[in-house]
């Protein structure tokens, strides 16, 4: 991995720095990803240099889209960039690397990834369940609420085999969210629900047996 990100920053920068968002995505996610013996200090510098990078490719996508050019570009984007621009996992990815920094950046990215999710014809239910958990962050009970119910429909349509393990974080957060809102009662079924699943699910247990549990 430390070779290829000095390949990719040896191409990306001067004397004769090449101009390639793929390549520059490429070292974002690499510089993003956690790598055994890189200190704490050193990732965090890392994270940072991913999101300069990733700031540097939306950059250019923006003003790739202002640029027509016969018929080598759709709706302003050629199709290299458009299959960027288009990527999930990297407005995932984004999303990420701004949690702890900006709930604002994260969220736009956050939904950029849904939006193009919705587009798909198919939902990934963890955008659903990590948008959810950002206006749960925010406060905004209602708008989480209607996300973690929305990405618990939209996992239970994948089937057992691939909904049943999304199922139970996103079951967990709906139960907070009620618990927070008041809702007493919606909370108690949820963690109930829960535990019948999963009995062994130690937060749920502990939930079940906190003040909201004293029914």
């Amino acid at each position: 991995m430390a070779a290829a990100i000095h390949t990719l920053d040896t191409l990306l920068q001067p004397p004769n720095p090449q101009r390639s968002s793929e390549a520059m995505v490429m070292l974002a996610s690499l510089r993003a990803h956690p790598r055994p013996g890189v200190s704490s200090a050193d990732a965090a510098q890392e994270r940072i240099k991913a999101r300069e990078l990733f700031d540097r490719v939306m950059k250019t996508l923006e003003i790739d889209d202002t640029r027509t050019n016969g018929h080598a570009h759709v709706n302003g984007l050629s199709k290299a960039a458009r299959r960027i621009s288009e990527d999930i996992d990297m407005h995932a990815e984004i999303a990420q690397l701004w949690q702890d920094e900006s709930l604002d950046r994260m969220g736009k990215a956050l939904n950029e990834a849904l939006r193009i999710s919705e587009a798909s014809g198919q939902v990934d239910p963890r955008l659903l369940n990590n948008l959810g958990a950002l206006y749960h962050l925010e406060d905004k009970l209602g708008e989480a609420r209607g996300m973690y119910e929305s990405a618990l429909t939209s996992a239970a349509s994948l089937g057992p085999e691939i909904g049943e393990g999304m199922s139970t974080s996103m079951l967990y957060n709906l139960a907070r969210v009620y618990e927070d809102a008041g809702d007493e009662v919606m909370a108690k079924e949820a963690y109930d629900k829960l535990l019948s699943r999963h009995p062994e699910y130690v937060d749920g247990r502990l939930a079940i047996h906190s003040e909201i549990g004293n029914y």
